[in-house]
């Protein structure tokens, strides 16, 4: 089904697509967006650079920086193009766009493509009453089962999916490494605490009730895991300030958000098993006498 949009707004249909050098081997396999050439620079406005949108001609495509660099294509190639329900088609090679976040920014002429289009963007004209369109929009497309929504509530429904993925996968993953640490954490502070007798018999001859000997302890491997969220937080600091400079290459407003209740859930974690590694080792420790565990050898 093809639907004019009119100048305003584009159609964009979706297919992957398989890419070759013309007369030459396979590239890569890419998700081609089919859309109407007069509508690339005005409604859809990528970051060209290389090449020009304003006269693509019959034949064009257009990629993003990524897909050329990986597979050296450049300016003027010609690609052979198979589309899934469409015969092959040779197309050159019109502009190079700034690559997204999904690495994989191609478009391609809509006669490329005979399915249905999956999304529809419009540009309001100066003057225009973003309510009334909805409505008119709403309207028009009733029938065909198209939901009319603003740009704003798109790519917050879009980013809530992204969140919704992140929240399942990153609570396996953070979680596998923070037990790796713990294990690593409790391991030390066993083995230190075990390496300290002498010093704890010592101070329990210099008078140290073995509760102070405990608390001392305690004291300690919570002082040395304060101080190693000190350089933890540095190291922190500088990933999201990477982060952030290598997404303003890509997008120009670059929100990152930093989720504090679970950074100091771990690291309230990270000190109750450091303290109780530390106090159940001394405990166990110093039931030993004093003498005897000044006595003992290395």
């Amino acid at each position: 089904m093809r639907v004019s949009f009119g100048g305003g707004g584009v159609l964009v249909d979706r297919r992957e697509t398989q890419v070759e050098r013309h007369r030459g081997q396979p590239l890569d396999h890419l998700a081609g967006q089919a859309v109407n050439a007069g509508v690339l620079g005005r409604s859809l406005t990528p970051s060209v650079l290389a090449g020009s949108l304003a006269r693509l001609g019959a034949d064009w495509i257009v990629i993003d920086q990524h897909t050329a660099q990986s597979d050296d294509i450049g300016l003027g190639q010609r690609l052979r193009v198979s589309a899934p329900g469409q015969a092959p088609a040779v197309l050159t090679v019109r502009a190079i766009i700034a690559s997204g976040l999904g690495s994989d920014d191609t478009y391609l002429p809509d006669e490329a493509a005979d399915g249905q289009p999956q999304i529809g963007y419009v540009r309001l004209t100066q003057g225009a009453r973003p309510g009334r369109v909805q409505a008119e929009l709403t309207a028009a497309y009733s029938a065909s089962g198209a939901r009319i929504e603003p740009a704003s509530a798109y790519f917050a429904a879009q980013q809530s999916r992204l969140a919704a993925q992140d929240s399942t996968a990153a609570p396996v993953i953070i979680g596998i490494a923070v037990l790796y640490c713990l294990i690593a954490v409790v391991n030390t502070l066993v083995m230190t605490t075990l390496g300290r007798r002498r010093e704890f018999a010592a101070l329990s001859l210099a008078g140290l009730t073995r509760r102070q000997v405990v608390g001392s302890a305690a004291a300690e491997a919570a002082l040395a895991t304060l101080l190693g969220a000190i350089p933890a937080g540095l190291a922190m600091l500088a990933t999201l300030a990477c982060q952030r400079t290598a997404l303003r290459q890509l997008v120009s407003a670059v929100p990152v958000p930093v989720p504090w209740p679970d950074i100091g859930a771990v690291a309230l974690v990270c000190l109750l098993v450091a303290v109780g590694a530390s106090v159940l080792a001394t405990v166990r420790l110093t039931a030993t006498p004093a003498i005897e565990l000044a006595a003992l050898r290395d």
